[in-house]
Order: structure tokens, then sequence, then C-alpha cells
């Protein structure tokens, strides 16, 4: 087996410096395109950019946050797996305002289910779409 790595450094940084730091996982935690968890207010300004349907279709993922069948969200919004599949799609576009923050859930088509990648997610979820601001 072969592995090769690639190390692009700015000028006068040592490369093997950066290699040492990479495999010792410190510079993992600096990277650029690292995943940065939400805050509450960010959660709340990221809701806000997000189309009502969009919002509605979270609310009831949120009522099961662990994994919400298709089928129940398609029950309580009377839209089609496609049709939510659509509507869902402003949040990644309200996504792109907000630099390396996660997804906030994520959907398993083997079991047919949305799940919130965090239990504050739904906490916070279940108040914005009831009008509260989340803490």
């Amino acid at each position: 087996m072969k592995i090769t790595i690639a190390i692009e450094t700015e000028a006068g940084e040592n490369p093997r410096q950066k290699l040492m730091e990479l495999l010792a996982g410190s510079s993992l935690s600096n990277a650029k395109d690292a995943a940065v968890d939400w805050t509450a207010d960010e959660f709340a300004s990221f809701w806000s950019k997000l189309q009502p349907d969009a919002q509605r279709i979270l609310a009831v993922v949120a009522t099961q946050p662990g994994g919400c069948p298709m089928e129940k969200v398609t029950e309580a919004t009377g839209w089609t797996g496609l049709q939510i599949a659509g509507r869902l799609s402003s949040v990644g576009h309200a996504l792109h305002q907000f630099k390396n923050r996660p997804y906030p859930y994520e959907w398993d088509k083997r079991t047919r289910t949305y799940t919130l990648l965090d239990r504050r997610y739904a906490e916070w979820v279940q108040k914005l779409a009831n009008g509260h601001k989340p803490v």
C-alpha cells in the first residue's frame, strides 16, 4: 500500500512541521474548513432565513429528533417526498451564509428518516417554531 500526502504551506512555513502537526492532530482544530458548532443566536438567525415550508418540515422532524420517519412528515404536511426535499433546499441556501456550520439534520435513505444531529437543534427548532427565542 502507498499513501501520498501533499502539504501546502505559506512562504516561510516548514512543511515537515506542518506534517508533524497534522499527524499529531493539532492543526485539525485550526483547519479553515472545520465545522463550527451553532450557537443559539446563530441558529435563530439561520432559522429566520429559511423558507416557511422548510421551517414547517423541520418543526415536524423536531418532534422525533432521533429519527423522524418520512411518513410522519408527509402526513403532517401533505407533501410527497420529492416536494419535501425541494422545500428543504432552502436549508442549503441559508447555510451558505453561515461559514463552516454543520447541517442541522441528515436524511437516511435506508431507514427513510430525518434526524436532527443535535438535541439542542430540536429544542431550538421547537422554540423557534412557536415564536420563542432559543436559549
